[in-house]
């Protein structure tokens, strides 16, 4: 109890906040769909974010999928010092416009559920460009 006293409740606050990150995002090594999802679900109760991961061409399940090729590559090559096949700069490119993509809706889609929660717009949308 003493340790809220005066201005004691903010570092309680954020040791319990460090606490909660380091929990679900500690070992947030290798972002697949799965792990992004409960990470979400988890921290903020927003169910499922990746099933909004979808535009003309791409199907959620396409763009889950998607996500696990560079994932797992960049496992083989962290691991096993070689990716089997090369990487080249195309491949980097590409993956990164994806990830900018998801992260762009998850973005604008978690900005919506808690604006339905809290009944304010949190922050404005994104566009990818």
């Amino acid at each position: 109890m003493w340790e809220l006293a005066g201005a004691g409740w903010r570092k309680v606050l954020q040791q319990h906040r460090d606490a909660i990150l380091e929990q679900h995002t500690g070992k947030l090594n290798t972002p697949r769909p799965v792990q992004i999802a409960s990470l979400f679900e988890k921290l903020i109760g927003l169910r499922d974010v990746t099933r909004h991961w979808h535009w003309e061409h791409m199907s959620a399940t396409c763009a889950r999928s998607y996500l696990d090729a560079p994932v797992t590559r960049r496992g083989e090559i962290a691991h096993r010092v070689t990716a089997g096949i090369p990487v080249h700069k195309r491949d980097v490119v590409k993956a990164s416009r994806f990830v900018r993509r998801v992260s762009v809706i998850s973005s604008n889609h978690t900005s919506l559920f808690l604006s339905h929660t809290f009944g304010k717009l949190q922050w404005g949308g994104y566009t990818v460009r």
